[in-house]
């Protein structure tokens, strides 16, 4: 039997970040991937796609193959999902986790996705824990929307009963591990993820939901865990807004922006005007709302190409 075939034998695990102009952070990512605690029974290997960086990002990774199984895909299409494609081209493992060049891993984080492979064999992908590593303290109003926060900045901490693996709690690009025969079939649309300083995401989203819709079955491990790394400069409200502007431009590739152009910018200064409003007189909770549809509103018209 070819080892491969056999769900409940990884033999070989492929991690795989794409990055673009963030040498000094790839750099702390990958030093984690050396504290690893591997499986002597499971090969390993790490592709880092290098999506078109102007940095010294192909000299951090190449400072790295002594140390590292590590190894380095140039793929000159900007586009998260391009590099996402190039990435799985490449690689040779039966278990593909995937994060993110802003993250720190856990020594057990591979072996802890492994152990959850072997054990379920009828599930296709899996989601872990990710946790924020803050540059500096958030202000209130990230606390007291935590809902909205761990969105934006992509951290799943299940507290208390873990959810189920549905279309509203799926996993984040940063940790998530897919049997590789999957990810070969349900490869990353183009039209999503991030391109430049572009916000549009729903990459890894549209391959879960495609996954979802043909019976292929979800599941969490809480103990893969990773610290998301959370600059400064994203505890603001304008990274809010540009972060719901590219979730209203995802809405138009997708199909889904419905009503005119001018009922669209009502609404928008409607919700503009009351977030003004609320900000003055109300908590967070209440004027956080008003700043999300009125950014998404505002992302449909650019999409769209009217001026706001």
């Amino acid at each position: 039997m070819n080892p491969a075939s056999d769900p409940s034998d990884i033999r070989k695990v492929s991690i795989a970040i794409c990055t673009w102009n963030r040498c000094r952070l790839l750099e702390k990512t990958l030093d984690t991937l050396t504290r690893l605690q591997v499986p002597a029974e499971v090969d390993w290997e790490v592709i880092v796609v290098n999506n078109a960086s102007t940095d010294a990002t192909p000299t951090v990774i190449d400072s790295f193959v002594d140390r590292l199984p590590v190894r380095r895909v140039d793929e000159l299409q900007q586009g998260h999902s391009h590099a996402r494609n190039a990435a799985v081209a490449n690689i040779s493992g039966d278990l593909l986790l995937w994060t993110d060049d802003d993250v720190r891993v856990e020594p057990n984080w591979l072996a802890a996705y492994v152990a959850a492979a072997n054990q379920q064999t009828d599930v296709g992908f899996w989601g872990g824990t990710i946790e924020p590593d803050f540059e500096s303290e958030p202000p209130r109003w990230v606390m007291e929307n935590w809902e909205m926060s761990s969105r934006i900045y992509a951290l799943r901490d299940w507290r208390g009963e873990v959810p189920s693996v549905d279309l509203k709690h799926l996993p984040f690009g940063a940790n998530f591990a897919i049997r590789a025969t999957h990810q070969r079939s349900y490869g990353f649309d183009v039209n999503f993820g991030r391109k430049g300083e572009g916000m549009r995401g729903f990459d890894e989203v549209d391959v879960f939901r495609r996954m979802l819709d043909a019976g292929v079955r979800g599941a969490w491990v809480p103990a893969a865990r990773v610290h998301h790394h959370i600059p400064t400069d994203r505890l603001t409200l304008d990274y809010v807004r540009r972060y719901y502007e590219g979730q209203g431009e995802t809405l138009v590739v997708r199909g889904e922006s419905h009503g005119s152009d001018a009922e669209l910018t009502r609404r928008m200064k409607n919700q503009e005007f009351w977030f003004r409003v609320k900000r003055w007189f109300g908590s967070s909770r209440s004027w956080i709302p008003c700043l999300i549809e009125a950014a998404r509103l505002r992302g449909q018209l650019k999409a769209r190409g009217q001026k706001t």
